[in-house]
C-alpha cells in the first residue's frame, strides 16, 4: 500500500504543485495526496486499507493536516482491535473526526467527522491518534446507513463489546487483560448522555459476557437466548480425574452441558485428536458435549423441526435427557 502524503512532504521531495496536478498523482483530500493507482506496479500480497497497515500508511497524512484529530468509527475500531466482520473491515473509507473544522475532510476514501462536544479520551495506537473504546463503541452503535438501518446490528454490537471486555480467569488465556473491562465501560458510559448510540450500546452491554474468543461464540450464546435457553457460564474450567482440563465456550451446569463452537481449524488432523480427547474428558464427569458449528445456526437444511435453529433442538434435546426420570403417577402402571 502507498502511503498517502502531504503537500509539504511533496515540496520536501522536491515536487511542483504543477507535478501534483498531473496524472501520475491524485488529490484524496485538501492537502493529501497520493501517487496514482494506474502508477503504481502490480504485486501480490498488497496490504488492504481497512488493515492496521494499510491506516498506517494513509492515516499520519490526514493527522497532519487535520492536527486537532483522531481516527474514528471503524477506522479506530480497527486499530483497537476490535472484533469486525470481513465486510466491514475491507471498507476503504479511513474516519477521522475533527474538533472545531466546519468542514471536516472529505473524499472518496476519507469520511470526515465533525466532533460536538469536544474530543476527549484520545488513546495513541503506533503514533497514530484513536478516539478511545467507549467513543468508538458509541461511534458505532448510533452510526447508520443512508436508507436509516444501523450498520452494525444489535447482535453484531454484542459481539464487538464481547470482544473489548474479553478476559479470562481459566485456560491458556487466563491473565490477559481486557482492552477496557465490563465495569470501565459501564463507567465510562455514564459520561454520556444525550449522544446517539448510547441506548444500544448499553443494550448491548447488558448482553455481554467476558471470556467470549470469538464472534460465532456471541452468536450462538444470543440466539440461544433468545429461544428462551438461558443460564450460560462461560469462562468455566472442567477437569476429571486422570484427564486434562477442558473449557467450554458455553456451559449450562445446572444441566451439565458443555457447547464447543468450532471453527474452520478443527477441520485439522491434530486438532480432531484434541477434540476427541476433550470430549472424552468432559464425559467422564457425565456432562454432555454439544459441538457447534455455523451451519447450526440454521434450521435443519433437511427442513426437519421446521424454523428452528438445529442448536437449539440439539440443546433442548440435551436439557430434556438430563431431567430425572419422571415419578409415576397412581394410575400408571408397568407391563411384564
Amino acid at each position: 500500500m502507498d502511503r498517502w502524503f502531504t503537500v509539504r512532504e511533496a515540496t520536501e521531495a522536491g515536487l511542483t504543485r504543477s507535478q501534483l496536478w498531473g496524472s501520475a498523482y491524485t488529490s484524496i483530500t485538501r492537502g493529501v495526496w497520493a501517487v496514482s493507482a494506474s502508477d503504481v506496479p502490480e504485486r501480490s500480497g498488497m496490504v488492504g486499507p481497512g488493515t492496521p497497515e494499510g491506516l498506517a500508511a494513509r492515516l499520519p497524512a490526514l493527522q497532519e493536516v487535520c492536527p486537532d484529530s483522531a481516527a474514528s468509527h471503524v477506522t479506530a475500531a480497527v486499530l483497537l482491535g476490535f472484533r469486525l466482520s470481513q465486510r466491514v473491515v475491507e471498507s476503504p473509507a479511513v474516519h477521522l473526526t475533527c474538533v472545531g473544522h466546519g468542514n471536516p475532510p472529505r473524499g472518496p476514501a476519507v469520511q470526515g467527522h465533525e466532533c460536538l462536544p469536544a474530543l476527549e479520551d484520545v488513546w495513541e495506537v503506533d503514533g497514530m491518534r484513536v478516539t478511545s473504546p467507549i467513543r468508538t463503541l458509541i461511534d458505532l452503535a448510533g452510526a447508520y446507513t443512508r436508507r436509516k438501518w444501523p450498520v452494525f446490528s444489535d447482535s453484531d454490537l454484542v459481539g464487538i463489546v464481547d470482544g473489548v471486555i474479553n478476559e479470562h480467569e481459566t485456560g491458556i488465556n487466563a491473565g490477559r487483560p481486557a482492552l477496557r473491562t465490563r465495569s470501565g465501560l459501564a463507567q465510562d458510559l455514564g459520561g454520556f448522555h444525550g449522544c446517539r448510540g448510547v441506548a444500544r450500546l448499553r443494550s448491548a452491554l447488558d448482553r455481554a459476557a467476558v471470556g467470549v474468543d470469538s464472534v460465532l461464540e456471541t452468536k450462538v450464546r444470543l440466539l440461544l437466548e433468545d429461544h428462551g435457553l438461558t443460564g450460560w457460564t462461560t469462562d468455566l474450567q472442567l477437569q476429571a480425574p486422570g484427564h486434562r482440563a477442558v473449557w467450554p465456550d458455553l456451559a449450562d451446569v445446572e444441566h451439565r452441558i458443555a457447547i464447543q463452537v468450532e471453527g474452520a481449524h478443527h477441520d485439522g488432523h491434530d486438532q480432531r485428536l484434541r477434540d476427541i480427547e476433550r470430549q472424552r474428558a468432559t464425559e467422564a464427569l457425565g456432562w454432555t458435549e454439544i459441538r457447534v458449528m455455523a451451519a447450526d445456526l440454521n434450521p435443519d437444511p433437511l427442513g426437519q423441526g421446521g424454523t428452528v435453529p438445529r442448536v437449539v433442538r440439539m440443546v433442548r434435546a440435551a436439557r430434556k435427557r438430563s431431567l430425572p426420570p419422571a415419578e409415576p403417577s397412581r394410575n400408571s402402571f408397568i407391563t411384564p
